[in-house]
Parts: C-alpha cells; sequence; structure tokens
C-alpha cells in the first residue's frame, strides 16, 4: 500500500476507494492514504467540509456536488476511485444565483419591406407641397423605398387601380377627394377628421372632434398589427411637447379596428382601421382603412409612439395581400 507524505500539520485520512458510504460508515475495498485538511462531516456523507464564499461550491473529483457549500450530498461519497484524490476545486454559483431580469421586453415587431410599394399621395397642389407633406413624401419614398406619385383633389388619377396605397394629405379638399377615391378598392390612409363623414367612417359631425395639446392617448388594443407592438394600455403623447397644436379624434362606426385612444376618453379614437369588407358608419370598407388624427403638418414633431403608428399603417395599408 503507497502511503502519500504527510506535511506537518496535515491529518492523513484513509478512505476506502472502493466501498458503500451509508451514514459515514465506510464497508469494503481497498484502501488508499489522502493528505487533506480536516473537515467537517457532511449531512449523512463522508468527511470533508469544502464551504464556497458567498455560493462556491467544492466539487470531490468523481463525487457528488454538496448541498449548501460542501463536498458531499446527503448520503453522497467523497470519493473518487481507486487511488483517487478529493480536491476542492468547485464552479463559483455567484453571489445569490446572479442578478434577477428587470421585467418582461415587448415582443418584436417584423417589419414589411415595402420596397417598390406605389403610392398614390392626394394633397391640396402637388406643385406647392406644405413642410409636412414634403416629409411624410421623404418618409415614403427614402425611409420605405416606396414609389410616391402625387395627386390632386380635382381630376383622379387614371391609374389609381394600380396602386398599393392612397394616402390624403389633411391639406386635401374632404369635400374633393372623397368623392374620387371613396370607393377605390385600394387601401387608404387619411389624416386629420375632417374626411371621416365623407368617407363613411363617420355617421354625422358629432362623431369627430379636437383636444388640445398636451394630451395624452393610450392604446386600447395591443394584439393589433397597427399598435406596432406597443401594449394595452401603454400611454403616450401623440405630439412633442415644443409644438403647441390639436389631435383630431373619430367615433367610427361599425367594425372599426380601435388602436389609440384620447385617455379617459374610449371612443374618441386617434388612430383606427377597418379591414376590407368590414361593416363602417355607412357602407363597407372596400379595402383597407386607416384613420389618423393628427394633421400631416405635425408629422416632423410627432413623438416615437406616434411615429410607431405611422410607420405601422403604412406597413398594413401598403404591404396588404392584394
Amino acid at each position: 500500500m503507497f502511503k502519500s507524505p504527510r506535511p506537518p500539520g496535515r491529518t492523513r485520512l484513509a478512505v476506502c476507494a472502493v466501498g458503500l458510504a451509508l451514514g459515514g460508515l465506510v464497508l469494503g475495498g481497498a484502501c488508499a492514504n489522502f493528505n487533506e485538511p480536516p473537515a467537517g462531516a457532511g449531512s449523512g456523507g463522508g468527511a470533508g467540509t469544502i464551504s464556497g464564499t458567498g455560493g462556491k461550491v467544492g466539487v470531490g473529483t468523481g463525487g457528488n456536488v454538496g448541498s449548501g457549500g460542501t463536498s458531499l450530498g446527503t448520503g453522497g461519497s467523497a470519493v473518487s476511485g481507486s487511488g483517487g484524490r478529493i480536491t476542492s476545486t468547485g464552479g463559483s454559483m455567484g453571489t445569490g444565483g446572479g442578478p434577477s431580469g428587470t421585467g418582461g421586453s415587448q415582443g418584436s415587431v417584423t417589419k414589411v419591406d415595402l420596397k417598390g410599394k406605389r403610392v398614390l399621395f392626394v394633397v391640396d397642389d402637388p406643385a406647392s407641397l406644405s413642410e409636412g407633406d414634403a416629409m411624410l413624401k421623404s418618409i415614403m419614398e427614402v425611409s420605405r423605398d416606396m414609389v410616391v406619385t402625387m395627386g390632386d383633389t380635382m381630376t383622379a388619377n387614371p391609374d389609381v387601380a394600380t396602386m398599393n396605397l392612397i394616402v390624403a394629405s389633411s391639406g386635401a379638399s374632404a369635400s374633393e377627394f372623397p368623392a374620387l377615391y371613396k370607393s377605390a378598392a385600394v387601401p387608404m390612409i387619411v389624416f386629420g377628421n375632417s374626411a371621416f363623414m365623407a368617407l363613411g367612417f363617420i355617421a354625422a359631425s358629432s362623431g369627430k372632434g379636437t383636444v388640445s395639446t398636451p394630451v395624452m392617448a393610450t392604446v386600447v388594443d395591443g394584439a393589433s398589427p397597427l399598435a406596432s407592438g406597443m401594449a394595452t394600455g401603454t400611454n403616450f403623447s401623440p405630439i412633442g411637447t415644443s409644438r403647441s397644436t390639436s389631435v383630431y379624434w373619430g367615433a367610427p362606426g361599425g367594425a372599426p379596428i380601435q388602436v389609440a385612444a384620447v385617455v379617459g376618453a374610449a371612443t374618441q379614437l386617434i388612430a383606427f382601421g377597418y379591414e376590407k369588407g368590414a361593416a363602417m358608419a355607412t357602407g363597407t370598407a372596400p379595402a383597407r382603412r386607416v384613420g389618423l388624427g393628427f394633421k400631416t403638418d405635425v408629422i416632423g414633431d410627432l413623438s416615437i409612439e406616434a411615429t410607431k403608428l405611422l410607420n405601422a399603417a403604412l406597413e398594413w395599408t401598403a404591404g396588404a395581400p392584394p
């Protein structure tokens, strides 16, 4: 039998390498000598307490991980095998098991590719765009790679049926452009609420109104793609605090998709939509329709949340299946 040298101050511990550790009793087998510092007994196991600092766990080579920082589990064996050596090297579990997560994140939103989608942008005067209309045109052309054709409110575009989307500026005459495109089987986004009744979204003028900024809105249906991943109940300011203006709401009839409303006024929607074929206040939607309760002249002052609603509206309409 080989005997390991015993350094001064250390106790020689003879442990049987082959056998059964049961209630602290070692039975049978050939024995080998090990040099190991004195240690307390594990609960129901063999000798040797190796405590980890701040959650470290000592592991006996070939043995089991001890519970509570010892090298032995209850009733476990600290012996590696014939001639084996107990070690004190163990992985660190980290203080307190590591930091906890800080809440759940919102679900990710897949961006719809709008490259090449054709848009008919109806404005008051294509030859003299307002700052907001010019900015919206740039968003569609540059940011979303869409192909924009300008149109006025006097003459219907002969190629409207080939378009993927009609966008009506808040500056487009509410008494003229609906007559040209109300029944078009092409998805449409309308800014402001002046044309809501003419388009069939509301049945009477009492179904629309304005709220001066600052105003808070809340997401009504976070499950809708028009909410751009924002959770139901999310409150936000549609317009940046540096801009003093109005937000335009509508109380659409029929079966609208309710996206966002003025806080404290659930029927006053600043963002809503109609699926193709859905009932409106008057008639049915010939294609997808979206109403956004802000005018195009505040495009540059939209909050992050309102910008999300704008992009979601572009994707839901222009990206609609044929």
